[in-house]
């Protein structure tokens, strides 16, 4: 207010001021409006440095979803990995030994370790109607009737039709008693 009075009282025009003030006025409404908007005052590089940083959020997007499926894929490898020398491991093991107490405890291992099988038996045929169960584990239910003895003398129509045979089966994994049969 000072400024104005005295540029009128030093001979300015008090239009002249008034005219001065109201271009001054909208010039700071301008950048007021801008940087409400954008943060910053709108100028040509201002423009293309957001245009670039965009670009470059956009790449590290990019890469960092590349990373996440790179980082999958090595998971997996690994896992694959460690299950080719666990099979090579349980294959020593099979073919190292002649006794059969090994020989099952080996294959007992393959079914665990690699097939994820919660649960097992392993027939050895004696003769068409009878097989030994060699080895037996996390058997229960309505299975373990017919695996209590120590032999196999039938009642699971996918044992009984892999034993006639010997054919794999395989059940669906929906079933709640999904098996292989060998």
């Amino acid at each position: 207010m000072t400024t104005v009075n005295t540029e009128i009282s030093s001979g300015g025009s008090q239009d002249t001021v008034l005219k001065d003030l109201r271009e001054t006025l909208s010039r700071a409404i301008e950048i007021l409006s801008d940087l409400d908007s954008h943060g910053t005052p709108k100028r040509e590089s201002d423009s293309h440095l957001a245009q670039k940083a965009e670009e470059y959020r956009q790449e590290l997007e990019a890469e960092r979803s590349d990373r996440a499926v790179l980082t999958e894929q090595l998971i997996e490898a690994e896992r694959q990995a460690t299950r080719i020398l666990s099979l090579y491991v349980a294959t020593h093991q099979l073919h190292a030994t002649l006794d059969p107490q090994a020989v099952y405890s080996a294959v007992g291992e393959i079914a665990t370790d690699l097939l994820g099988a919660r649960s097992f038996v392993l027939l050895m045929a004696e003769n068409e109607q009878e097989s030994r169960i060699a080895l037996k584990r996390g058997i229960d239910g309505e299975r373990k009737k017919l695996f209590e003895e120590s032999t196999y003398s039938g009642g699971n129509p996918r044992v009984d039709q892999a034993l006639e045979d010997g054919i794999l089966y395989v059940a669906e994994n929906d079933d709640p008693d999904a098996m292989a049969v060998v």
